[in-house]
C-alpha cells in the first residue's frame, strides 16, 4: 500500500509538471541545440559549419580529436551554458510552485486527509521537482550521446553522467526554492529569493577562483624574482672569476661593469620580501575564503566534474599548450626588439607582467581543477543540501494546515 500510495503522489506531481507548457519549451530547446551540434564538425585546419569553413589555430583535428571536440562542446556549451543556466532557470520557474501552489490551493488538506505520513508525502514533491531536470537531461545527453557517436565515431557512455551531475547542481537549488517555498507559501518570493541565492553562491565561487588565481600568479612572481637574483650572482661571479658562461649571465657578465651588476642584485634582493609579502597575503584570503565557503554548495565545481570525467587531462593540455603557442607567438610579432644595451634592460621588470594567461599559471590552475576531491565537491555540497532539507521537511511536518 505504501509504494502504491507512494508512486500515486509521484505519477500525479509528473503529470502537474507535463502539462505545463515550459517542460515541452526547454525540451524543444534542448533539441535545437543537439541538432546545433550536428551542424559544426572540425578538420585539420579549423571548424566546418553546414559548407562555411571557419580556420582555428586552436580547436582543429591537429590539437583535438572529433570524439574530443564534441565532448568539449557538450560539456561547455550543452552543459555549463544551456543545462546550468538556461534550462536550470526554466526549471526552477516550472517546479518553483509545487509547494507554494500545493499548500496554498488546499490540495494540502485533501490530500492529508488519507493516511500518508508528511515526510512521505515533502519529499515525494521534491523528488518530483527534480524528476523535471532528469527527463529533461535524459533526452539531451541521449541525443548529444548520438551525435558523437554517428559524426564524432566514438560511442561515449560517460555522456549519460551528465545526468547525475545536472540534477545534483540543480539540487543545491531547488533545496532553497523548497524551504523558501515552506516558508513565503509564494511561488514569485520564493522563485525571486532562489536566484539571489544562486547569485551569491556564483559570486562566491568567481571570487575563490580569483583568490586562486591571484595567489598562483603571485607564487609564480616570487619564483621569477629569486630566478632572477640567482641568474644576477651567477653573472657576479663570472665577472670576479673572469668565466664566460652560457646565456643571460654570459650577457650580462659581458655588458654590465661589476658595480652596476652588484647595484641591480641589491634591487632585486629588495623586490623578494614585497612580493613574497604579496604571495602571503593572497594565500592567506584564499584560505580564509576556501574555509568559508565549505559550508557553500560547489555549482561550478559540481558541472567541471563531467569535464573531468569526460576529457583526459593530457587531451585538455594539449588544446591549453596549443592556445598558450598562439598567444606567445603573437606576443613574439608585436613585441619591441631587446635593447642594445643590456644596462637598460631590468629583467626583474618581469615580475610586475606576470598575468593570468602566463603558461606556467595557467598549467597550474588546470592541475588543481582536477585534484579536486570528490569529497570536496559534492560531500560537503549535499551536507548542505541535506540541511536545507530537514529544516524544510520539519517546517512542513509541524505546520498546522
Amino acid at each position: 500500500m505504501v509504494l502504491t500510495q507512494t508512486r500515486a503522489l509521484f505519477l500525479d506531481a509528473y503529470r502537474e509538471l507535463n502539462a505545463k507548457r515550459l517542460f515541452w519549451f526547454v525540451l524543444a530547446l534542448s533539441g535545437v541545440l543537439v541538432g546545433a551540434f550536428a551542424l559544426v564538425s572540425i578538420n585539420e585546419e579549423g571548424l566546418t559549419i553546414l559548407t562555411w569553413d571557419i580556420p582555428n589555430p586552436v580547436l582543429n583535428t591537429q590539437n583535438l580529436s572529433s570524439e574530443s571536440f564534441y565532448k568539449f562542446m557538450f560539456v561547455n556549451l550543452g552543459v555549463k551554458f544551456w543545462l546550468t543556466w538556461g534550462a536550470a532557470i526554466l526549471a526552477l520557474v516550472s517546479t518553483a510552485s509545487i509547494f507554494p501552489d500545493f499548500l496554498a490551493g488546499g490540495a494540502i488538506e485533501l490530500t492529508l486527509s488519507k493516511p500518508i505520513g508528511r515526510l512521505r508525502l515533502f519529499f515525494t514533491k521534491y523528488l518530483a521537482g527534480l524528476l523535471f531536470v532528469a527527463l529533461q537531461v535524459v533526452v539531451f545527453s541521449l541525443g548529444s550521446f548520438l551525435i558523437i557517436g554517428l559524426k564524432g565515431g566514438a560511442w561515449e557512455f560517460g555522456l549519460f553522467l551528465a545526468v547525475p551531475i545536472v540534477v545534483a547542481f540543480f539540487s543545491y537549488l531547488f533545496c532553497i526554492c523548497t524551504l523558501l517555498g515552506v516558508v513565503t507559501r509564494s511561488t514569485i518570493a520564493s522563485l525571486i529569493l532562489t536566484l539571489l541565492v544562486w547569485f551569491v553562491f556564483s559570486a562566491v565561487g568567481t571570487v575563490q577562483a580569483l583568490f586562486e588565481m591571484q595567489k598562483v600568479v603571485s607564487a609564480r612572481q616570487v619564483e621569477l624574482n629569486r630566478l632572477d637574483i640567482a641568474q644576477r650572482e651567477k653573472a657576479i661571479e663570472a665577472v670576479k672569476a673572469g668565466e664566460s658562461n652560457n646565456g643571460f649571465a654570459a650577457a650580462l657578465a659581458a655588458r654590465l661593469s661589476l658595480p652596476d651588476q652588484e647595484r641591480k642584485l641589491e634591487q632585486a634582493r629588495a623586490a623578494l620580501p614585497a612580493a613574497e609579502e604579496r604571495a602571503a597575503g593572497w594565500r592567506k584570503w584564499h584560505t580564509r575564503l576556501w574555509a568559508a565557503r565549505l559550508v557553500l554548495p560547489k555549482t561550478a565545481e559540481t558541472t567541471a566534474l563531467l569535464e573531468r570525467g569526460l576529457i583526459a587531462k593530457d587531451e585538455l593540455q594539449k588544446m591549453l599548450d596549443a592556445s598558450q603557442g598562439r598567444a606567445e607567438r603573437a606576443g613574439r610579432r608585436g613585441a619591441k626588439p631587446p635593447p642594445e644595451d643590456l644596462a637598460d634592460f631590468d629583467p626583474s621588470e618581469k615580475m610586475g607582467r606576470v598575468q593570468e594567461d602566463d603558461p606556467e599559471v595557467q598549467n597550474q590552475l588546470n592541475e588543481r581543477k582536477y585534484e579536486r576531491s570528490l569529497w570536496w565537491v559534492l560531500g560537503t555540497s549535499f551536507a548542505f543540501e541535506g540541511m536545507v532539507l530537514a529544516l524544510a521537511a520539519w517546517m512542513f511536518k509541524r505546520r498546522d494546515f
